[in-house]
């Protein structure tokens, strides 16, 4: 049986969970607009891969947030962070087609993963809850695992 959170959440767990959360919901944006933009099935693929495991981490992400008693408003709303995808990005994603697409969405892929792997090591090693540790360690091993997906679909010159 794990410790309940609130007990031994600290400041950097809080901060990684309520980051996570809109780094999630807002890259799901960008992957639901994959199957109208692209006739790649590789890229296809990759992003209903991202986008299921994306909402799995969500669901682990809100439950600690709520057993940790965190406020559900999105502190981050607005701000144009690494790898974060902002709406200016969707516009510009929403624009494009075929090839221009996919080469748009897997740099806004590998934006969003790199920086999901940093902040997913900084966690393990500044935060102090142990199973928000744990979940930021599953996490940055499945932006390893992805960071290898997105460079099959990326064509050679």
């Amino acid at each position: 049986m794990s410790t309940p959170a609130t007990a031994t959440l600290g400041g950097t767990d809080a901060a990684w969970i309520q980051l996570m959360i809109p780094m999630n919901e807002q890259v799901l944006k960008a992957l639901d607009l994959v199957p109208g933009q692209t006739t790649d099935e590789r890229i296809r693929d990759l992003a209903g891969r991202i986008a299921a495991g994306r909402r799995a981490e969500l669901d682990d992400l809100r439950r600690l947030r709520g057993s940790a008693g965190l406020p559900a408003v999105n502190q981050h709303e607005g701000h144009d962070l690494p790898g974060m995808v902002i709406p200016a990005d969707l516009v510009v994603l929403r624009s494009l087609r075929d090839a221009a697409f996919d080469r748009a969405v897997r740099e806004t892929l590998r934006e969003h993963v790199e920086q999901g792997e940093r902040l997913a090591d900084a966690e393990q090693t500044n935060g102090a809850d142990p199973e928000t540790r744990r979940l930021a360690e599953r996490m940055r091993q499945t932006r390893v695992t992805e960071l290898g997906w997105l460079r099959r679909t990326t064509p050679t010159p």
